[in-house]
C-alpha cells in the first residue's frame, strides 16, 4: 500500500509530546511558531496528524522516526 493511501491518524497532545520527546509546554510552543500543524477537533481537543508528526521529525532530523 502506497503512503498516500494510509490512513492518518491524529493524536493526542500526550501522545505527540511523548513521540517527540518533549513537554507540553514545549509542543505548545512548536505549534504557535508554525513549526508543527494541529488540528482543531472541537473547541477543547487538539490533535496531530502522523503525517505531520512526521514531517516535523523529517524537518528536524532529516529522517522519520
Amino acid at each position: 500500500m502506497e503512503s498516500e493511501d494510509r490512513i492518518d491518524r491524529v493524536r493526542s497532545r500526550a501522545e505527540t509530546a511523548a513521540r517527540l520527546n518533549v513537554s507540553l509546554r514545549t509542543l505548545r510552543r512548536l505549534e504557535l511558531r508554525g513549526e508543527i500543524e494541529r488540528v482543531q477537533i472541537t473547541e477543547r481537543i487538539i490533535g496531530y496528524r502522523d503525517s505531520a508528526i512526521e514531517r516535523f521529525l523529517e524537518e528536524r532530523t532529516g529522517a522519520a522516526r
